[in-house]
């Protein structure tokens, strides 16, 4: 199940996930979600967080998942993973590889600096680096 993250600035979609993903959460959730922050912002940074109480991600969800993500190519900003979760890691290194987004992975102990991370001005952190 996918839970919108409220303490966020409004230009960020941040969603904590639990349990085993299905399909619907997709449809029920972060697709209204989207849609709702795509109104006001483009492009959208995302901060996704998959703590130890995610279980995985069905198949169906998989599917849901590449639908969205490659319908919103053109949508996206700045997306911050955290997660513990060794599969999910080696997939999103491999995600990397086709997005041209600055995407970021993180530990769950550095969730704060993921948090920050994601909050902060993209052009303002372009200069810093």
């Amino acid at each position: 199940m996918f839970t919108i993250l409220d303490d966020f600035p409004d230009e960020v979609l941040a969603i904590s996930a639990t349990g085993k993903i299905e399909a619907r959460d997709y449809d029920k959730v972060l697709v209204p979600a989207l849609d709702d922050r795509l109104k006001r912002h483009r492009p959208v940074k995302v901060f996704i967080h998959l703590g130890p109480a995610y279980e995985g991600i069905k198949p169906s969800a998989m599917v849901e998942d590449a639908r969205v993500g490659l319908q919103h190519l053109k949508d996206w900003g700045r997306i911050a993973v955290v997660t513990d979760a060794a599969g999910m890691r080696d997939m999103v290194n491999l995600t990397r590889m086709f997005l041209k987004r600055p995407l970021k992975l993180f530990f769950n102990a550095d969730y704060d600096k993921a948090k920050a991370w994601i909050s902060t001005d993209e052009s303002s952190a372009a200069a810093a680096e």
